[in-house]
C-alpha cells in the first residue's frame, strides 16, 4: 500500500507484481515444508549465529503465526532457544494450543519490539509493523511480503529476506 502511494503504477502492473511476490512466497514455503528441507531455516539460523554466536540464550520475537511462523517456532524450539515470544492477530486461539515454552501476545506487544534480542517478522500486514529506533546488537529479519519492517530503521541490523 505504501509503495503504491510512493509511485503511481497502473493497477494491472501492481497486480502482476503482487502475484509474482505471492507465487515466490508459495514456492519458498512448499520447498521448505513439503520436501522436508530446512535450508531456509538453516540460513536464518546461520545469520543469527553469525550475528550473536550462541542464540539459545537470546530473546526471540516471532511476528506472525502463519505456516512460516509455525515452522520457525518449531525449528528454533528444537535448537534450544528458550525465550520465544509470538506476536499475532490471533492471540486467543493460539494461547490455548501452544505449550508454555513461549509467550503468546497480541500485536500490541510490537510497541516493545526493541526489548528483544532478535525478531523474525513473517506476518501479513498492509503497513510496517516495526518502525522507529532499535538498539545496538539487535537483529531483525524481515520475511514478510510486503515488508513488515521499515527499511529505514535505525540502530538494529536489518536483513530483508523476501
Amino acid at each position: 500500500a505504501e509503495a503504491m502511494r510512493a509511485m503511481d503504477l497502473p493497477g494491472c502492473l501492481h497486480y502482476v507484481f503482487q502475484k509474482g511476490l505471492r507465487i515466490g512466497k508459495l514456492v519458498r514455503n512448499k520447498m521448505a515444508f513439503e520436501k522436508g528441507s530446512r535450508l531456509f531455516y538453516t540460513a536464518i539460523h546461520n545469520i543469527a549465529s553469525g550475528h550473536f554466536g550462541k542464540i539459545q540464550d537470546k530473546s526471540l520475537l516471532i511476528v506472525g503465526y502463519s505456516s512460516l511462523g509455525k515452522g520457525l517456532l518449531d525449528y528454533f524450539r528444537k535448537l534450544g532457544v528458550a525465550k520465544i515470544s509470538i506476536a499475532t492477530r490471533y492471540k486467543e486461539a493460539l494461547a490455548k494450543r501452544l505449550v508454555m515454552l513461549e509467550e503468546v501476545h497480541s500485536r500490541d506487544l510490537l510497541c516493545r519490539w526493541m526489548e528483544f534480542d532478535w525478531i523474525l517478522c513473517a506476518a501479513q500486514s498492509d503497513g510496517y509493523l516495526i518502525e522507529g529506533k532499535g538498539r545496538k546488537g539487535q537483529l531483525i529479519l524481515d520475511l514478510g511480503v510486503p515488508r513488515n519492517v521499515n527499511p529505514n530503521i535505525e540502530g538494529s541490523v536489518l536483513w530483508n529476506l523476501e
